[in-house]
């Protein structure tokens, strides 16, 4: 092996890129595409190539949630609050300094802070180019590029928002580099640039960086122990290898731990930083998946399919019926989960075989990836896979490098069968890929309007975050704050509305220690008058909002009265009450029982009633349950009836009052007079029913796509005269003239019982 030139004064190599590639065995340039890969003309091949792909993807998608708040703290930053001393964050500062320092320059928008995206996405590329390139040949260099490309795609939109990790890894990776130079020709100042390196890394994401320097260490002492005398006497003692991994990462940290001490936010810091990540671990484990889900007939089924599959894998429809009936693109998102360990146990083999010269730099590699990757637990869903995925890809070609060399594994390669399987699977994802990418393109083509906006999404949904900012801009004043619930801090950032508390996401693990009493401390000093919240509960939340959060959900349910729904019920808007409603005990009816299609007395369903087809089916939402009442497969019959039924025990007071809210999907067409009835019917065992109330409502389809929809009113009889007893509550809807239903199950037409519940006899004082 040839020793590498000076990789540059700052400490990471360019030459990967062009002249001649100094690898563990040069090969000739032969053929065209090789002489130009080989060039000087190269950089700017790979550079337009990379830039050309990836920037199309910055342009396009927006996060609601976690891009949200961290571009609104990045501006708070600039106007004098502190991080984890004024805002709430549980990761290191790294990406708000970078975004403050971005918006001192230019004016804050979600598609300014996409340049540094674009950077990250390429930066981490030419790494990784650089780390193949010196650890194998130029050609397995190229090949990483295409990976990446490809694996950004499946990523998409993870790598190509301004988000920390992808910055965390891009530093990981700057690290590794460093190492497998140091393992070749150790030399000190390679060392002080790794430890810059790691301390960006841990400056941008804690457990990535930390994960990254305990594989440098380990990987130093293995590199000191592993050396023969002779290049013993040459290298840094560990001593002194430490010495220098600890200027440059001290380095780093003196300005960070100086804002945090000028500002009095060491201790905060602390607890958010280091305490309350394992609060988080113990409240978002989601199991990592193995090889069994590959064969699941039901691979990625219910929820699950948001959990672990790709943001593309349900905004683009499955172009072809064999796709969507063997679940393919589904079972190739398992086989994503699946790479990781074949590529390490891979690695392992190699370096078993490789003991009579240990390969250090195929070690390095390995170690560094196999630390960055334990970042994905224990919340091992889709969207943390790809976070660490950059990394193995790196792996992955290292060792793919080395299969290659040694006689016996190459002997299987080279086996005609293997070839055909392994160029299908690349095929196949690369396949997906470019339908992806071309789809992305075509259907986000409408940009957010607003100075802070700019970015592509879908038609629809571009539409909709503008009326939603807009409508919260117009309900509230200029420097009120707007409460927003739990995650929808960029609606703030659009709408150019501060946050009224210091808890920018109202996730369980940031609020759930005081029960909410800070999000509501702090919207009562700012003057909150109107609140946005989403239509449910954030998905891989344990707890319900309203079981995490008491304090808030009874200032929200108290103070506030909804007004309207928005976005194909997706959002909620609130406005404050005049005067904020008694206290008094309240029993949701849904939690109470389980809801059962009416049947009779032999246990048939009844004739004419819930028939084939019919659904009732309890949904839990943010702020209340609803009873879903759809009528499967007879919206073509003039006449239509379902019924429901809950048993329950009313509590013992004489006040009780039961109060609930009839609604309906809108169908796609209905005939001319259509109407639905509701009835709600109380029965006692020896008794006649006694119907409670009725209420009729006229259906009507949708006339053009809308935002917003007014809220039912609830309707309340008194049921005191029934207090302490065992009831059964009949749920009756009746459908007068035909409708066209929806094919999305409860996303068209159903009738809606919203939030039954028993109201007990107000408190005398509040």
């Amino acid at each position: 092996t040839s020793a590498r030139a000076d990789p540059g004064a700052l400490g990471l190599g360019v030459e990967g890129l062009a002249g001649k590639s100094e690898s563990r065995e040069t090969q000739p340039a032969t053929g065209a595409l090789s002489a130009l890969a080989h060039s000087r003309l190269a950089p700017a091949l790979w550079l337009g190539l990379v830039v050309g792909f990836v920037l199309p993807l910055c342009r396009r998608s927006i996060n609601l949630s976690d891009e949200g708040y961290i571009l609104l703290q990045a501006l708070d930053m600039l106007e004098g609050k502190v991080l984890y001393r004024d805002m709430d964050a549980f990761v290191s500062p790294g990406i708000w300094f970078l975004l403050a320092g971005l918006f001192q320059f230019v004016e804050p928008s979600v598609i300014a802070s996409r340049a540094l995206s674009l950077f990250s996405f390429v930066a981490t590329a030419a790494v990784a180019f650089r780390i193949v390139d010196f650890t194998t040949r130029r050609s397995f260099a190229w090949a990483s590029t295409g990976l990446f490309l490809t694996m950004g795609v499946w990523a998409f939109p993870i790598w190509t928002w301004t988000f920390y990790s992808p910055f965390a890894v891009l530093f990981a990776l700057c690290a590794l580099e460093r190492l497998v130079v140091f393992a070749r020709r150790p030399r000190r100042r390679d060392l002080i640039w790794l430890g810059v390196w790691l301390g960006l890394a841990i400056t941008f994401k804690q457990n990535y960086g930390t994960f990254a320097l305990l594989a440098s260490m380990i990987g130093l002492v293995g590199l000191r122990l592993a050396r023969v005398p002779a290049e013993r006497d040459a290298a840094p003692s560990l001593g002194a290898s430490f010495g220098a991994l600890a200027l440059g990462g001290v380095a780093v940290g003196i300005p960070v731990f100086a804002y945090l001490i000028a500002n009095d936010a060491v201790g905060a810091a602390f607890r958010s930083l280091v305490v309350q990540p394992f609060v988080f671990a113990g409240q978002h484990d989601i199991p990592y998946l193995g090889l069994g889900s590959l064969f699941d007939p039901n691979v990625l089924g219910g929820t699950d399919r948001l959990t672990y599959g790709a943001s593309s894998l349900y905004r683009l429809v499955v172009p072809a019926d064999w796709l969507r009936e063997t679940r393919l693109i589904e079972r190739m998102h398992v086989g994503l989960y699946l790479l990781p360990p074949v590529v390490f146990v891979g690695a392992g083999i190699s370096l078993f075989r490789s003991r009579a010269s240990f390969d250090r730099e195929l070690a390095m590699v390995a170690l560094l990836a196999g630390a960055v990757f334990l970042g994905v637990f224990p919340r091992a869903d889709y969207n943390h896979l790809v976070n660490v995925y950059q990394p193995v890809l790196v792996l992955a070609m290292v060792v793919l490098d080395r299969l290659v060399r040694d006689p016996v594994s190459a002997g299987w390669l080279r086996m005609r069968p293997l070839r055909w399987a392994g160029g299908a699977v690349l095929a196949a994802y690369l396949g997906v890929a470019a339908y992806w990418y071309t789809g992305t393109l075509s259907m986000m083509d409408t940009k957010i309007s607003g100075s802070r906006g700019g970015v592509l999404e879908r038609a629809e949904l571009a539409i909709q975050i503008d009326q939603l900012a807009g409508f919260a801009a117009s309900r509230t004043r200029p420097g009120n704050p707007l409460l927003t619930v739990p995650d929808l801090a960029m609606l703030n950032f659009l709408a150019k509305r501060s946050m009224p508390s210091p808890y920018y996401n109202l996730y369980q693990h940031h609020i759930a220690h005081d029960a909410g009493a800070g999000v509501v401390e702090g919207s009562r000093a700012g003057g909150v008058s109107f609140a946005v919240t989403r239509y449910n509960d954030f998905f891989s939340d344990r707890e319900r909002l309203r079981d995490y959060a008491p304090v808030l959900f009874d200032y929200l349910d108290r103070e506030f009265e909804i007004r309207f729904s928005a976005g194909g019920d997706n959002y909620l808007f609130l406005n404050r009450r005049s005067k904020p409603e008694p206290r008094r005990d309240i029993e949701r009816v849904l939690d109470l029982c389980t809801i059962e299609p009416l049947e009779n007395e032999a246990g048939a369903e009844e004739e004419g009633q819930a028939g084939v087809g019919v659904d009732h089916q309890v949904r839990d939402h943010l702020l209340f349950s609803t009873l879903y009442q759809d009528e499967g497969e007879h919206h073509d019959l003039d006449e239509w009836t379902v019924e429901s039924r809950c048993r329950v025990r009313l509590p013992d007071d004489p006040g009780l009052v039961f109060g609930v809210r009839p609604d309906y999907y809108p169908p796609r067409a209905a005939s001319r007079g259509a109407r639905l009835e509701f009835e709600v019917w109380l029965e006692q065992t020896g008794h006649a029913p006694v119907r409670l109330l009725r209420h009729d409502a006229p259906v009507m389809r949708p006339q053009q796509l809308s935002l917003v929809r007014p809220w039912p009113r609830e309707l309340r009889v008194a049921v005191g005269a029934f207090a302490g007893e065992e009831v059964t509550l009949r749920f009756t809807t009746t459908r007068r003239g035909r409708v066209q239903n929806h094919p999305l199950a409860f996303r068209g037409y159903a009738a809606l019982w919203i939030d039954p519940r028993l109201l007990g006899t107000a408190a005398a004082s509040q």
